[in-house]
């Protein structure tokens, strides 16, 4: 349930939203209500309570979401790699991760950890690229996907007489 977003509020109102019993003791200085509250130290009034709620639904971020690189080359073309983390926020440990292509333009790099926190991505660099999500569940069965992840290897050669 989330509190009310203005009135007047009960204790029994913010010990039932603690799930707690309606008539259970409790002070403003304790933890579960500050953090329900969602202030720190010092004082606050009842007004912090305001369309609060223990419940936090499950989110995912990302530690980048566009990764577009140009690599000068020489001979060849060099071989790179890029790591991307993902990270839930709120929900219950553990965690389970599932990396997802959601689309391809001619081609992908390859990757590792598509079942962890981290997936590594490498290739050889064509201007190709592709589009990812994460998809974390939580222990409570909660699912939350990431923003997409934009991924584009380019190159061009290296031009000695002039600038790339």
């Amino acid at each position: 349930m989330t509190l009310p977003a203005s009135g007047a509020l009960s204790a029994r109102e913010l010990n039932i939203e603690l799930d707690r019993p309606g008539n259970a003791p409790g002070n403003a200085g304790e933890a579960a209500l500050r953090a329900l509250a969602e202030v720190g130290s010092g004082s606050y009034s009842a007004t912090a309570f305001y369309g609060k709620s223990v419940f936090k639904p499950l989110a995912a971020a990302l530690s980048t979401y566009l990764s577009e690189t140009t690599f000068t080359t020489g001979i060849g073309r060099p071989r790179v790699s890029k790591e991307v983390t993902c990270t839930p926020i709120n929900g219950t440990p553990p965690y389970a991760y599932a990396w997802e292509m959601l689309s391809e333009d001619r081609g992908h790099p390859s990757y590792s950890g598509e079942t962890t926190a981290k997936i590594v991505f490498s290739g050889d660099p064509q201007g190709y690229g592709s589009t990812w999500r994460c998809r974390v569940t939580d222990s409570q069965g909660q699912v939350a996907y990431s923003p997409v992840l934009q991924l584009i290897f380019k190159y061009k050669q290296f031009n000695p007489g002039g600038i790339g």
